[in-house]
C-alpha cells in the first residue's frame, strides 16, 4: 500500500501512515530529513535553510537575518553540526555525501516542529558525526520537547538510543515495544521504527 514506484517502501508515507494509526488528527507538524529527497538540489544550503526552517516570522521582505536566528540557538550540539556544515553559500549539488546529510540533518532540527523524522541518519557519517547528532537529539527531546522518530537500515545503531521500537507485523499493523537494550531512558522521546 505504501510502496513507491520502484516497489521499495516509502518511508514517508509509512511515518505519516504511523502517526495516524497512532491516533494523530488533524495537521501534522513535523520535520523531515533524507538527503535524497528533503533538500532542494538547485538551491545554496542557506537558501535551503530559510527556506524550510526559518519561522515566517523573521522573514522581511524576502530577506530573512539567518545568522540573528542562528545565534539564539540553544543546543550546543546543533550549532557544532552547523559549523561542520560550514560555507553556506555553497550549492546543494555540489556537496559531498556527509556534508549533504549533515545540512539535511540541520535543516530539520532547525524547524521547529513537534516532530522531527529522520531517515538513515547515520548512513555517510563518521563516528564523531554520529555520536554528535545523538547527543544533539538528546538536547531537543529533554529541552525542546521534540518527539524524535528514526526510520534506520541499521538498528544496532541506535539501540542505545531510542527508548521505543516500533514495528508491523504480518497484517502491517504497528506494534511499539520497550528497548530491551536501554539501560536508562535517557531520549524520553525518541522512537526508533524497525
Amino acid at each position: 500500500m505504501f510502496d513507491s514506484k520502484n516497489g521499495q517502501r516509502n518511508s514517508l508515507k509509512d511515518f505519516l501512515y504511523y502517526l495516524r494509526f497512532s491516533g494523530k488528527r488533524g495537521v501534522i507538524d513535523f520535520s523531515y530529513a533524507n538527503e535524497t529527497d528533503s533538500l532542494h538540489h538547485n538551491m545554496t544550503i542557506k537558501e535551503n535553510l530559510i527556506l524550510d526552517s526559518i519561522p515566517t516570522s523573521l522573514i522581511k521582505e524576502n530577506e530573512v537575518n539567518l545568522s540573528d536566528f542562528l545565534k539564539e540557538i540553544k543546543n550546543p550540539e546543533l550549532i557544532a553540526m552547523i559549523a561542520k556544515v560550514s560555507n553556506m553559500e555553497r550549492s546543494i549539488a555540489s556537496l559531498d555525501k556527509r556534508t549533504l546529510k549533515l545540512t539535511s540533518l540541520v535543516k530539520a532540527l532547525l524547524a521547529q516542529r513537534e516532530m522531527v523524522f529522520l531517515v538513515d541518519p547515520h548512513s555517510d557519517l563518521n563516528a564523531e558525526d554520529i555520536s554528535l547528532l545523538k547527543k544533539c537529539l538528546n538536547y531537543e527531546s529533554l529541552h525542546n520537547n521534540r518527539k524524535i522518530f528514526i526510520q534506520t537500515s541499521d538498528q544496532d545503531c541506535w539501540l542505545d538510543t531510542a527508548n521505543i521500537i516500533i514495528g508491523r507485523d504480518a497484517k502491517n499493523k504497528f506494534s511499539e515495544k520497550s528497548n530491551p537494550f536501554m539501560v536508562e531512558e535517557s531520549f524520553a522521546k525518541l522512537k526508533l521504527v524497525a
